[in-house]
């Protein structure tokens, strides 16, 4: 059984990242074109993609991102983190999408931040932050294969 959620049907025409949030039973989508987290509820019919979903979104652009690849959210304070393929930065937001902070990434060299997530650490910790990096897209040289992941410690998580 294959189900698809209509995302145009809430203004999202690129959705590029995508995790659930179990306390609050949410889809968390983040739309790389027009810069918006949607955050969707399931309807009192209790499925997602149908008419009744509450849907909430904010934009990313006030903040200096132009671009919203993917998001996750904290398991201790439930912001949301959102990294962009054009920012050097990861941004964290409350969950109504008030500016937490900006979390510099210029040292780590990324280049386009595609990715993100928390898994357990390489070093046998409880919890890391993973982030992928694209590189150069392989829309503009396909032949480039310079793709990273890279694991950081995150602290208030």
């Amino acid at each position: 059984m294959v189900t698809v959620l209509r995302t145009r049907r809430f203004g999202s025409f690129d959705p590029e990242g995508l995790t659930y949030f179990p306390p609050k039973s949410m889809l968390i989508v983040s739309d790389s074109t027009n810069g918006r987290i949607y955050k969707i509820g399931r309807g009192k019919d209790g499925r997602f993609g149908t008419r009744d979903d509450l849907i909430r979104n904010f934009g990313t652009h006030r903040y200096g991102f132009t671009t919203a690849e993917d998001v996750i959210v904290t398991p201790r304070t439930h912001h949301l983190l959102i990294v962009s393929s054009r920012q050097r930065f990861i941004l964290e937001t409350t969950w109504g999408g008030a500016l937490v902070r900006k979390i510099d990434l210029t040292g780590l060299g990324i280049k386009a931040a595609s990715g993100i997530t928390f898994a357990p650490g390489t070093d046998g910790s409880r919890r890391r932050l993973y982030l992928t990096d694209s590189g150069v897209d392989n829309a503009v040289n396909p032949a480039e294969n310079d793709g990273r992941l890279f694991e950081l410690k995150f602290v208030n998580s």
